[in-house]
């Protein structure tokens, strides 16, 4: 085999094997990111904002009116969001 074939051989296996390297470790930086604990923590929110983003945040059609009320004693909850 002539060496300018060679070469070019070389450098197609090696551009291949790169590739495969480049793969590998998206899989495993993925895997890793799904195994990692979840991190939980617990924030105050404001019901009625949140039902009122909720309720309107798309266009209603005209035939549907939405509502949303809450006690004032009801308002401040707590939620857990993962970081």
């Amino acid at each position: 085999m002539p060496e300018s074939q060679l070469r070019q051989s070389v450098k197609e296996s090696l551009a291949s094997a790169e590739e495969s390297v480049t793969y590998l470790n998206k899989i495993v930086q993925d895997l890793q990111d799904y195994a990692s604990p979840i991190k939980l923590t617990m924030q105050q929110a404001d019901l009625e904002a949140l039902c009122n983003e909720v309720l309107f945040r798309r266009d209603l059609p005209s035939n549907i009116s939405a509502s949303c009320h809450v006690e004032d004693d009801a308002k401040i909850v707590w939620t857990i969001v993962s970081s």
